[in-house]
């Protein structure tokens, strides 16, 4: 999953027949405000605050 700051990263290592998930946001910003980019990018950081949580629930080792 790429994040919307590594937009120029995607220009030159995306595939031509694609579209990102950066690219495709960031040219939904570029025709208009719309509300599903702030849907996609509160999901995003939703997951990441999730995973973090779960690492740090579950990841953890116990002292011995």
């Amino acid at each position: 999953m790429q994040s919307l700051d590594n937009v120029s990263v995607t220009l030159f290592l995306g595939d031509p027949g694609r579209t990102m998930l950066p690219l495709r946001l960031f040219a939904m910003l570029e025709e208009s405000l719309d509300g599903r980019v702030a849907a996609v990018s509160g999901l995003l950081i939703l997951a990441a605050a999730l995973l973090l949580f779960t690492l740090q629930r579950f990841g953890t080792r116990s002292p011995r």
